[in-house]
């Protein structure tokens, strides 16, 4: 077995071509490829190292004493700065907003939506009359305008011409401005105009029935919770009503004295919406209950008077109910 081994390597050895003296060995070659490919990796390393500094580099030299300044972002939002009213930049609006929270009167009345509204219509458009009484001459969301939990963005209309029934008459100029506080999304945050447009009036009449089954909807949604922002949707007449039981009424579910539910408020349904006259409507609500530690549904319906006049806080709103009724 040997010998044959012996002579088929002899064969093999006879009929190979001879070696090239020039020729570099196999395993240098192999040397060869592992320290190229090591040299390139250390040569990469190298220029990711320099790469790095470059850029820390350039970030301390951009830096300056802090980061770039920078406007809290609403939910979903942009932080693009995006007032054009009291303030222009961002930097004039962190100083009011410091000066408000320093309690300082240059600055706190932007606490107040209503006033920053008066503020333009009369140093921007002239309109110094709605300074003295801008409720009668503002339409939109009103009412948000005196929640103070309310951080917007909010949408208002202003009008040389005074609002009837929750328009403006014909042919008048229009004002469109949103707020919002774009600094501090609570109570303690400033309002800024955001927007302003304009336009010409072409509605002649009252506010249509569709808004006020929303708006009263926005009124039961807040009796349902027991929250006293219900006071934003009641004259003070309607509120009395309701806390001295007239007739059986009840703004909110009922309690004895440990405090245990006697009626729930379960949900709602406004039934109808049907105009009185030019201002007023008469809307029916179904409210759905449950009595006692069994929880046993019931259901009652009241009919509720509602138009423009002035609420709980003596606020003049697009609309508010005036007067209360329970049909059983």
């Amino acid at each position: 077995m040997e010998t044959r081994i012996r002579d088929l390597l002899e064969e093999l050895a006879d009929g190979a071509p001879a070696p090239d003296p020039n020729a570099t060995p196999p395993r240098l070659r192999r040397q060869a490829r592992r320290r190229q490919a090591f040299n390139l990796a250390v040569a990469a390393v190298l220029v990711l190292d320099v790469v790095v500094l470059a850029i820390l580099a350039g970030r301390a030299l951009t830096s300056g004493s802090g980061p770039a300044e920078t406007s809290p972002a609403a939910p979903g939002g942009s932080q693009r700065w995006t007032a054009v009213w009291p303030q222009f930049t961002r930097s004039q609006g962190r100083a009011a907003q410091a000066a408000a929270d320093a309690g300082d009167p240059v600055s706190t009345w932007q606490r107040d939506a209503r006033l920053v509204v008066a503020d333009y219509a009369t140093k921007a458009l002239g309109w110094d009359f709605l300074a003295k009484a801008p409720q009668s001459q503002m339409l939109g969301l009103p009412n948000d305008l005196v929640d103070p939990d309310v951080w917007g963005p909010v949408k208002v209309q202003i009008s040389p011409c005074a609002a009837k029934a929750g328009a403006f008459p014909k042919g008048c100029r229009v004002s469109v401005l949103v707020l919002e506080r774009l600094l501090r999304h609570d109570r303690s945050g400033i309002w800024f105009i955001t927007s302003v447009s304009s336009y010409t009036s072409e509605i002649q009449g009252g506010i249509q029935g569709d808004a006020v089954g929303q708006i009263l909807a926005k009124f039961m949604a807040l009796r349902m919770m027991g929250s006293p922002m219900v006071d934003l949707y009641l004259s003070p007449e309607a509120r009395a009503s309701y806390d001295a039981h007239v007739g059986g009424l009840s703004l909110f579910r009922e309690e004895d004295q440990d405090g245990n539910v006697i009626e729930a408020y379960t949900d709602f349904n406004v039934l109808s919406v049907r105009q009185i006259d030019a201002s007023s409507f008469q809307v029916e609500v179904r409210i759905f209950t449950e009595h006692g530690p069994d929880r046993t549904p019931g259901a009652f319906t009241e009919t509720l008077t509602a138009g423009p006049g002035q609420n709980v806080h003596g606020d003049d709103v697009v609309l508010v109910v005036s007067t209360a009724t329970l049909n059983g």
